[in-house]
């Protein structure tokens, strides 16, 4: 097989190799550090449906009783603030609530003076003390609905946390009474080190020649209006990029507000992630590979304006969501996936497009990233989706089901995905159909994370149409080395993508790239 070898990219992802691990140890926070995740969708569809957990650190001493508050003083409690106990001693005490809040409480006292997420759990410490991905004060760390809420706990889901203090670079907080405001970034840069000749992205590769691309430039904000009312607005500045090029305009990657007063019923208004596929659910700055799977990013709607509203239950870690949003069309191309979001100034050509997704965690939370990062005990995620879509030329229906393992470091993620698209009589739109054309995926990732440092495999079989046996129909084999650092904040990423052709012609198209991202 002929390939295209870029030997300056090779050298300079060697040169990266060699460097990075001298910043992180440099940059590496400490364990006290409150985490806070990136500025991808606190999706509706959440991945974390369950109460959350204990954010207790494994190996962290628990609280003294309130005797103990002031260490010298016997008889604690409301007698601990009379004695002159400061703010040092009840973080250095483990004094609970009440006595936390007696000596100038708030994020101070746990934020500051104490090194254990027990204390932190215990404490009124509010958004900053053990807040995840900046959704607000105290009842956010226990969740809100969004991608840090329900059964994640601070740790993404793992009682164990032995690194939990340290999985996310803490972001800084304006506060207005009420009122918090939290910026929120993203970037990456990948490095094509061997492409193939016959390498496309318009058929899925991830590059086409050796060199760099900017993947995503995101910047945006998270914040809440009052203790039960929230917001989220981000954009993508490498899509918009791209758009204009192309003369698509932007891209808008999230807006909307999210009302969470009860837990078994929310709601959420504006752009935000369609409850649909697993995959897409999940940030893919989470995802265990560089990418997530090709087959949810051809086939998931993924982000469309409309409502959503749902609810999460003690029960096994029952969640569902259901939604409602403006109808949208297939790019030209299956790997260019659907158009997203469709109809941002309203509908014109389209109908509307309707979905529905259960999900169950009986084990308790598996957490929003898909590798196991904390370690813990077997936990495990089931769930399915369907959506209807009336993009003005076809009248789409898709049905999906997904499997996540996880236990020790190890992960199992498995997800099947299908649809069927028909044309309708009367097409609104140029994107009209032959004929119906019935889709199938099905992707299954194994991986391994020990300390920072992560391996992961994952198998496609994709039919872009079952009706026809060609070149298409693909078994892609990705397999991918991770280095996690300041906390999982950032990475650094080697994948080889192997593609090979079913039936018909074969192609030179395998890749070995690179990969930074970060996140704040």
């Amino acid at each position: 097989m002929s390939m295209r070898v870029s030997l300056w990219t090779t050298v300079l992802a060697a040169v990266c190799l060699s460097v990075l691990p001298m910043a992180a140890a440099a940059d590496e926070p400490a364990p006290s550090a409150a985490p806070a995740n990136e500025a991808a969708p606190p999706t509706p569809p959440s991945s974390d449906p369950a109460p959350a957990a204990a954010h207790a650190e494994a190996g962290a001493p628990a609280a003294q009783k309130a005797g103990d508050c002031c260490g010298s003083k016997p008889s604690g409690g409301a007698d601990c603030g009379k004695h002159g106990c400061d703010k040092a001693d009840c973080g250095k005490h483990g004094g609970d609530k009440a006595d936390c809040g007696k000596h100038g409480g708030g994020k101070d006292c746990c934020g500051k003076d104490a090194a254990h997420k027990a204390d932190c759990g215990k404490a009124s410490g509010g958004g900053d003390c053990c807040d995840k991905e900046g959704g607000g004060a105290g009842a956010d760390c226990k969740g809100h609905g969004d991608r840090s809420g329900a059964a994640a706990g601070c740790c993404g889901g793992s009682k164990a946390g032995r690194r939990c203090g340290q999985r996310q670079v803490k972001a800084p907080v304006c506060r207005n009474g009420e009122a918090t405001f939290r910026p929120v970034a993203r970037i990456e840069l990948r490095a094509a080190l061997v492409t193939g000749d016959d390498n496309q992205r318009v058929r899925g590769d991830l590059a086409e020649r050796p060199g760099f691309a900017i993947p995503r430039a995101r910047l945006g904000a998270r914040g809440d209006l009052s203790s039960n009312l929230h917001y989220v607005l981000v954009t993508d500045l490498a899509a918009a990029q791209a758009g204009a090029q192309a003369g698509t305009g932007g891209a808008l990657t999230d807006a909307f507000l999210s009302y969470d007063r009860y837990r078994f019923a929310k709601m959420w208004f504006g752009v935000a992630t369609v409850p649909f596929s697993y995959s897409a659910i999940l940030s893919s700055a989470d995802a265990g590979l560089s990418e997530r799977a090709r087959a949810a990013d051809a086939m998931a709607p993924f982000r469309q304006v409309g409502v959503t509203i749902g609810g999460d239950y003690d029960l096994a870690g029952l969640s569902w969501r259901a939604g409602v949003y403006n109808g949208f069309d297939r790019q030209s191309s299956f790997y260019q996936g659907a158009e997203s979001p469709a109809g941002l100034r309203g509908n014109r050509f389209h109908g509307l497009s309707g979905a529905l997704r259960l999900q169950v965690q009986p084990l308790g939370a598996v957490g929003d990233a898909v590798a196991d990062l904390d370690g813990g005990p077997l936990r495990l995620s089931l769930g399915g989706g369907s959506y209807v879509n009336d993009s003005g030329s076809a009248f789409v229906m898709a049905m999906s089901g997904d499997l996540h393992v996880k236990m020790a470091g190890a992960h199992l993620l498995v997800e099947w995905i299908a649809d069927e698209a028909k044309p309708v009589d009367q097409p609104t739109t140029g994107s009209t159909l032959p004929e119906s054309i019935k889709r199938q995926a099905i992707s299954a990732e194994v991986g391994y994370t020990y300390h920072r440092f992560g391996v992961a495999v994952r198998t496609e079989l994709i039919d872009p149409n079952k009706g026809l046996d060609n070149s298409d129909d693909e078994m892609w084999l990705s397999a991918a080395l991770t280095w996690h650092f300041l906390g999982n904040s950032a990475r650094f990423q080697l994948q080889y993508d192997h593609r090979r052709e079913m039936h018909g012609a074969v192609f030179d198209n395998d890749t070995l790239l690179a990969k930074i991202a970060a996140r704040y």
